[in-house]
């Protein structure tokens, strides 16, 4: 059974069935880890992955 889940901090979603998973969400992490310096704009702080279950409308 797949499962949605959405950073905290900006929103974005994900499809945890996806075997790519592991990786995007470190990926998103970085994203938003305040030690990390980019030069674009980005929402930098303490996130969480917060489940969605599996309704695609969430």
């Amino acid at each position: 059974m797949w499962m949605r889940i959405r950073c905290s901090l900006c929103g974005m979603t994900f499809d945890d069935a996806d075997p790519l998973i592991p990786h995007k969400k470190r990926r998103h992490e970085s994203w938003h880890d305040p030690s990390t310096a980019y030069r674009r704009n980005a929402i930098r702080g303490s996130m969480s992955w917060i489940p969605l279950g599996n309704d695609p409308e969430k």
